[in-house]
């Protein structure tokens, strides 16, 4: 994979779960994807992006992040 391939990250957590610490905060999650993807060459080089909902529940779409996220082209590469 290389820079011609888009990688996107979506965090989020809500205020009721930002009582578990660490753990399931934002930056926990994005350091859990950052290590995912430095463990994995071939992601390593691509373009990413990242959409966060800070304080935002799950139990809906209704979340700027998400939002925007879903106005972004989608494009798939299928390769033979």
């Amino acid at each position: 994979m290389n820079d011609e391939y888009i990688l996107t990250k979506y965090l989020r957590i809500s205020d009721e779960d930002n009582r578990y610490g660490d753990s399931q905060s934002i930056e926990g999650q994005r350091a859990l994807l950052d290590d995912f993807i430095g463990a994995h060459p071939e992601l390593r080089n691509a373009r990413r992006l990242e959409f966060v909902d800070n304080g935002y529940s799950g139990t809906n779409f209704q979340r700027p992040g998400v939002q925007t996220s879903w106005k972004r082209p989608a494009i798939i590469s299928v390769k033979q």
